[in-house]
């Protein structure tokens, strides 16, 4: 019996384990006994098999050996069995789509920051609260004493004011509570249309519960509304009066619902609660303030950049020249000129209108240029070239009310004129008063073509570069810049029509209507080069302006398509050389004038020849 044990401790490990290969037989060690179940042998693997990336995990229980082995798999012969990687393959994790979710905290803080606290004060008072403003500097006390530094006002109506203004329009939707952050109304215009209020209770900045302390024996609130926030018109003489005999809207406490439900007038010598409501979220005015440091940095950056790019300096110190030879050249027209304009006092007025607007607005964009030019070469904080939009906007509005003055003006020339060929016979003795109307306005219009092309300005930002061409208002001054070339082309067109009619009517015998008929010819020759230089010195500039932001990208960085911007406005050149080409019709028209007077002077056989030459129909 002991010979034939390891046989069958043989038999049963072969049992367990069936698809193990049998190991070849030792004819040393064979012994007599049964023979073992047959046993089909499996094929060698064609490859290894991998590694488990984990280990299988020990059952809990044991399982029994399977009373038959089953059979191993079978390939076969002409085929191959599967490849088996030796390693992993990795997958590629897609980006997510969607931003991760901020952490809890944060969550939890943004919507603590997201309410508007409405508290009392801890006195009641009287209709004499020193107005407005003394009502509000009371809550912005009471509510520094009580630690928070978001800025309160007083929930009251006057007459310049209405409560609905109060809180920002960013927070009108935004959850009301009290000053332990109780829920009180679901909003701000809940608080205004008589939303329902919870039965959480109202506190002052003390932290004691109006309804139910002593100290506020009056539970009704002043507010001077209306439903809607919209003042009342009773509300104690703007809230500076205590007397009787005056009264203003107020709201009761124990009434459920809105504050501004069922309000009635009540005399202003009662002392009420006077209730003070957050005006900006803490959320958004540190979402407003993130914003507003934000763009302030970007903007010293970009100043830092602007003040070392070297083009842009060129181009300033170019404008700045053009701009002193402009009033340079303007104020010797004046001095040598000034005699030799031999027109009508109204058609002088113009003229010297339009020459008065070429010296403004040289000596403002020169003061303007010079101004920055010597902040680049001195500031040694880049933050120091910003200015305040508000008074870059004051600076610009006068060059940009001249530089459409030219316009409005050449328009005028041509009114006056065609008034004078209407009345040829008695315009040479009528006063200066068509003139001074025309000059006033032209400016007038000029003023309100500025106002239309800048209505979108920012005032709230600052600028580092004093420009009224920003992004907001680009689209109205491209449509302004359109129109004035339109119009001086049919100025254009007006004066050849004017010039037409006078080169027919100047051939009378009414020696009135004679002189001013060649008068208007000669003002027409006067003033016709100078609207085809106009026409052409702005119809370059539009053009410039329609056709840089279409080839921005050309430029490698922002000074360079700025300083750009800065050469192309050729409005300095303009003002400068306008004076001189006027001046030069002017000294030719004098020299014409005088050899007449010498041909007309000098000697002749027979003295009706003079009056022949001048008068005779024939001769224009």
């Amino acid at each position: 019996m002991s010979r034939h044990r390891p046989c069958v401790r043989r038999s049963i490990t072969e049992t367990a384990r069936p698809a193990a290969r049998p190991a070849p037989p030792d004819p040393r060690r064979e012994l007599p006994g049964p023979a073992p179940p047959p046993i089909y042998p499996a094929p060698p693997p064609a490859y290894p098999a991998p590694p488990p990336a984990y280990p299988a995990p020990p059952p809990a229980y044991p399982s029994p050996p399977p009373a038959y082995p089953s059979p191993p798999p079978q390939y076969p012969r002409d085929e191959a069995a599967p490849p088996v990687p030796t390693h992993p393959r990795e997958t590629p994790v897609p980006s997510p789509r969607f931003h991760p979710r901020p952490p809890p905290d944060e969550v939890a803080a943004q919507h603590r920051d997201r309410m508007i606290h409405l508290i009392a004060l801890n006195t009641p008072y009287d209709g004499n609260m020193r107005g407005m403003r003394g009502a509000d500097l009371q809550c912005y006390r009471e509510a520094r004493m009580a630690g928070f530094t978001t800025t309160f006002r007083a929930m009251l109506s006057n007459n310049v004011q209405d409560m609905l203004r109060i809180v920002h329009a960013a927070d009108w939707d935004t959850p009301v509570v009290n000053i332990r952050g109780e829920h009180l109304f679901a909003s701000w215009r809940a608080v205004l249309n008589d939303g329902q209020r919870s039965t959480r209770p109202l506190y002052s900045f003390d932290r004691r519960d109006v309804m139910n302390d002593d100290h506020w024996p009056n539970k009704r609130i002043w507010h001077g509304s209306k439903s809607g926030g919209i003042r009342a018109g009773d509300y104690c003489d703007g809230w500076r009066s205590n007397y009787a005999a005056l009264s203003a809207m107020a709201g009761d406490l124990r009434i459920p619902g809105g504050l501004i439900s069922q309000a009635q007038p009540v005399s202003c010598d009662q002392k009420l609660i006077v209730l003070c409501v957050e005006n900006m979220s803490k959320y958004h005015g540190d979402r407003i303030l993130k914003k507003k440091r934000m763009d302030a940095a970007m903007a010293c950056s970009a100043a830092a950049e602007f003040i070392a790019y070297t083009p842009q300096r060129i181009v300033m110190f170019i404008q700045i020249f053009f701009c002193i030879c402009s009033i340079i050249f303007n104020l010797l027209f004046i001095y040598y000129c000034r005699k030799d304009l031999f027109f009508h006092k109204n058609c002088r007025v113009l003229i010297w209108a339009l020459i008065a607007t070429n010296i403004v607005h040289s000596a403002i964009v020169g003061a303007i240029q010079g101004m920055q030019l010597v902040q680049m070469f001195t500031v040694t904080d880049p933050c120091d070239m910003l200015m305040s939009a508000v008074l870059c906007y004051s600076l610009r509005l006068p060059t940009l009310v001249c530089f459409g003055s030219h316009l409005t003006i050449h328009l005028s020339v041509v009114a006056e004129r065609a008034i004078a060929l209407r009345y040829l016979s008695s315009y040479e003795s009528s006063s200066s008063t068509l003139g001074f109307v025309l000059a006033v306005f032209s400016i007038t219009s000029s003023f309100a073509l500025t106002i239309y092309g800048t209505k979108n300005y920012n005032f709230t930002g600052r600028m580092f570069y004093c420009t009224a061409a920003t992004k907001s208002t680009l689209l109205d001054i491209s449509a302004t810049s359109y129109f004035v070339v339109a119009v001086e082309a049919i100025i254009i067109l007006l004066f050849g029509c004017v010039y037409h009619l006078s080169l027919k009517k100047s051939v009378v015998y009414d020696l009135r209507s004679k002189y001013q008929a060649k008068e208007n010819l000669t003002v027409v020759r006067l003033l016709m080069p100078m609207l085809l230089f106009h026409f052409l010195i702005f119809f370059c500039f539009v053009l410039s302006y329609a056709t840089s932001y279409s080839i921005r990208r050309l430029f490698p960085s922002d000074s360079a398509f700025r300083a750009y911007l800065a050469a192309i406005y050729i409005v300095p050149i303009y003002t400068a050389c306008s004076p001189l080409l006027m001046g030069w019709i002017l000294r030719r028209h004098r020299l014409s004038r005088t050899q007449a007077l010498i041909r007309i002077s000098s000697k002749t056989e027979c003295v009706n020849d003079i009056y022949f030459s001048n008068y005779a129909w024939n001769i224009k």
